[in-house]
């Protein structure tokens, strides 16, 4: 999705009472690394520990046959990467993320309230909650129902 690399574990669609309040919810599991990084178990768990999930960025180059090669975010930003000792372009590579651990997030209309600094602010500790097995989905769809339309 965009360039987000999502493993999906579960997907949940909310219809509201309000239309407005309709929102799909969805669970990536983590996935192994590219091995263009040396993340350590505990790397990983440093990022949970301050985003929620932890994941790792990377561009896509096609090689001469049409397989496509990762490269590190670096040469992706720099638009050039080194391989097998030769300088190669790289500024037609597509970005990508690919996710390390479980990671949650919902999809609602622009004009959603959960579409709302508030709602940034107020659903990371429930969502977290989620991936850590604490609450079930149930609890933060009822959450849900406390948001009201065009709320900042």
């Amino acid at each position: 999705m965009n360039i987000d690399q999502l493993k999906i574990k579960r997907i949940a669609a909310y219809h509201g009472n309000l239309y407005y309040k309709d929102f799909v919810y969805v669970e990536v599991e983590g996935e192994k690394q590219t091995g263009l990084y040396s993340y350590s178990q505990e790397d990983i768990n440093k990022h949970i520990d301050s985003f929620g999930y932890s994941r790792e960025e990377y561009g896509l180059i096609k090689n001469r046959i049409g397989w496509t090669t990762p490269i590190r975010r670096e040469d992706y930003d720099d638009g050039a990467t080194v391989q097998g000792g030769k300088v190669r372009d790289a500024l037609n590579a597509k970005l990508r993320i690919r996710y390390l651990s479980k990671y949650n997030f919902i999809i609602a209309a622009k004009g959603s309230p959960y579409n709302s600094r508030k709602f940034e602010r107020e659903s990371k500790e429930y969502l977290n909650k989620i991936l850590k097995n604490e609450i079930e989905p149930e609890e933060f769809f009822e959450s849900l129902k406390e948001y009201h339309k065009n709320e900042q």
